[in-house]
C-alpha cells in the first residue's frame, strides 16, 4: 500500500508541471466527425456529388469559375470540426516515455503526451493534435492520435498518457 503523504507529494509535483510558465505547452485538439454537410460556398454537381467549381451566391468566399472551392477544396461537402486547447506535457524522446507495452519498434515522428484526467473526453474525441499553439510557426507540429488515452498515477488515475504519430 502506498503512503497517502507520498501520493499527495507525487500529485503535487506532477500538477506543478502544468500551467502558465511551466513545462506544459498549449496544444490544440481537433475533432472531426464523420457527418457530411453540403458545402455552403459552392454549387454541388448533383451527378458527381462534388463541387462544380462554381461559386454559390451568398457563400463566404467568392472564387473564379472552374477553380477549387476554398471551403471544401472541391469535394462538395465539409465536416464539422471542433477544437479545444489544453495544456499537455510533450515527450519527444522515446527513451523517456511511459510505456507499459514494452514496444520495441517505435516509428519516427511519434510523441507521447501526458495530460490531466479531466481532459479525457477532449483527447478521446480528438483526431488531430497541434503542438504548441503559442508560436506562429513550428514545423512538423501536427499529429494524429495513435492510441487511446491510458490512465496513470501513483495509486490513482489522475493523469493520462497518449501516443501520437506525425501527420
Amino acid at each position: 500500500m502506498i503512503n497517502a503523504t507520498l501520493k499527495q507529494m507525487y500529485k503535487d509535483q506532477i500538477d506543478s508541471l502544468f500551467g502558465t510558465d511551466k513545462l506544459s505547452l498549449p496544444c490544440k485538439l481537433r475533432s472531426k466527425d464523420n457527418k457530411k454537410t453540403q458545402c455552403p460556398n459552392c454549387i454541388v454537381d448533383p451527378i458527381t456529388g462534388r463541387s462544380s467549381g462554381r461559386y454559390k451566391v451568398g457563400g463566404d468566399y467568392n472564387f473564379p469559375y472552374g477553380q477549387l472551392c476554398p471551403v471544401c477544396n472541391g469535394i462538395g461537402f465539409t465536416f464539422t470540426v471542433k477544437e479545444a486547447t489544453v495544456d499537455l506535457l510533450i515527450i519527444y524522446d522515446a527513451k523517456k516515455w511511459i510505456n507499459f507495452n514494452n514496444t520495441i519498434s517505435i516509428p519516427d515522428g511519434m510523441i507521447q503526451t501526458i495530460s490531466k484526467f479531466s481532459d479525457l473526453q477532449k483527447i478521446q474525441s480528438a483526431n488531430t493534435l497541434i503542438v504548441d499553439t503559442s508560436t506562429d510557426y513550428y514545423p512538423n507540429n501536427e499529429y494524429t492520435r495513435d492510441s487511446n488515452p491510458q490512465p496513470i498515477g501513483l495509486g490513482s488515475n489522475d493523469y493520462l498518457y497518449t501516443f501520437w504519430k506525425g501527420a
